[in-house]
């Protein structure tokens, strides 16, 4: 075990004086903690993060940033499970509310690019797409419905705004599979 100065302790491997293999870090100053793989000092590898406001991430690190596949939870129950790289989410993921909602996401550098939804639509499952024509806010309220008329009703508002109409025809009459 090492006391910094400031506070923070490391508990675990070293080698050649420094953090390396396993190891837990506790950030005095925040309440935060690491916990998981080091190499040459630098969080590396897989591990843990606790952030003070509730958040978790477990998944793979590089150079002290979140790099590679990963999970983040986030304090009031949901979490998404998806790619990172250098810290910000890239590539294909899945968000997860606490309601066991899901949506299926695609980010670039930490930007949200793409934007797809699961939906029981006349006891069939449907992928849809839906972020070409409206915003994530939008998409949001959608999610958060409370009652299944609700769903039902914007389900139908969807049907009929964002798809062409041949399109929510097919779906009515149940003439396709899937999307």
């Amino acid at each position: 075990t090492y006391y910094y100065q400031n506070g923070d302790k490391y508990e675990g491997h070293w080698y050649q004086n420094r953090k390396h293999g396993k190891g837990t870090f506790f950030y005095n100053q925040t309440g935060e903690m690491y916990e998981g793989m080091f190499n040459k000092d630098k969080i590396e590898g897989v591990g843990t993060f606790y952030s003070k406001n509730g958040e978790r991430y477990h998944g793979e690190w590089k150079d002290n940033k979140r790099h590679g596949k990963g999970i983040l939870y986030n304090a009031n129950g949901g979490k998404f499970v998806g790619e990172f790289k250098f810290g910000r989410k890239h590539g294909k993921g899945e968000s997860v509310n606490n309601n066991g909602d899901v949506v299926y996401e695609e980010w670039e550098n930490g930007q949200l690019v793409k934007l797809s939804k699961q939906v029981d639509l006349l006891q069939n499952n449907y992928h849809i797409d839906y972020f070409d024509e409206c915003n994530a806010n939008k998409f949001e309220k959608y999610l958060s419905r409370k009652t299944q008329k609700q769903y039902e009703t914007k389900t139908n508002q969807m049907k009929s705004k964002y798809f062409p109409l041949e399109m929510a025809k097919m779906l009515k009459n149940k003439n396709i599979d899937k999307i």
